[in-house]
């Protein structure tokens, strides 16, 4: 056990850039961790056993590493609220009609996301889990066909993905990867469950919206087989 009261030069520290300095004493090598030039991953040499450990062994720093653990905590949590709040859900389109306080409470659930490019985000066939809202960047949401990739879509700022979890648990139909550097709000179904039984006033607009934009997709969709069909008959009625 370290010798608190004791002014012998008997510990070594190696430190992140591969010197070793000391020896010191264990008053000084307490400051260090104190000041956080000693981490609990921070090899520690005792001169007088002759043996190596980690700075987490030593009860007498587990005050100053629990400490540092929690205010990494603390700012992880400032950190989430700050990315997710109403004014960056405005951003969002199918939440444009929602007022602050629906915002507000919807963020309370959300999951933010940072994905770097090139990174699949869904995979197909896998179960529907959660749905996603683009803050900023990019995806494709494509299929592979006999090895070969076919692009769907392309979503950016605002759009969202995987919506048909809230109504359907089937497996996803396509993979989506990103782009760019993408940030995103998630809402896993597992949490949509918690608004349907603690807000479900804010459950049944999400719903609503959700309701009113696939209604929009399907007469586009609509239109475009209009479209196709009008030129096959132009083909058609030519020969």
């Amino acid at each position: 056990m370290p010798l608190k009261n004791s002014n012998i030069p008997d510990y070594k520290v190696w430190a992140v850039d591969n010197i070793v300095y000391g020896p010191v004493d264990f008053q000084t090598l307490e400051a260090w961790v104190e000041d956080e030039r000693v981490n609990e991953d921070t090899w520690i040499y005792r001169m007088s056993t002759d043996s190596w450990t980690k700075a987490d062994s030593y009860p007498e720093f587990e005050k100053y590493f629990q400490l540092v653990e929690e205010e990494e905590a603390e700012a992880n949590r400032n950190k989430n609220h700050i990315e997710i709040n109403h004014r960056n859900l405005r951003r969002i389109k199918l939440l444009s009609l929602f007022d602050d306080t629906q915002l507000e409470e919807l963020s309370l659930y959300l999951e933010y996301k940072r994905v770097d490019p090139y990174t699949l985000i869904v995979r197909r066939l896998t179960p529907s889990d959660s749905m996603y809202f683009i803050l900023e960047g990019e995806v494709r949401v494509r299929i592979n066909v006999n090895g070969r990739e076919t692009v769907l879509a392309t979503l950016g700022n605002g759009d969202y993905f995987g919506e048909h979890c809230m109504f359907d648990s089937s497996p996803r139909t396509a993979d989506v990867f990103s782009n760019i550097e993408t940030e995103l709000y998630c809402l896993p179904i597992a949490k949509f469950l918690k608004i349907k039984a603690q807000k479900p006033a804010l459950a049944a607009a999400l719903l609503h919206a959700l309701g009113k934009t696939l209604v929009v997709k399907l007469r586009n969709e609509n239109k475009k087989i209009e479209s196709m069909m009008q030129v096959w008959k132009s083909f058609h009625n030519k020969g």
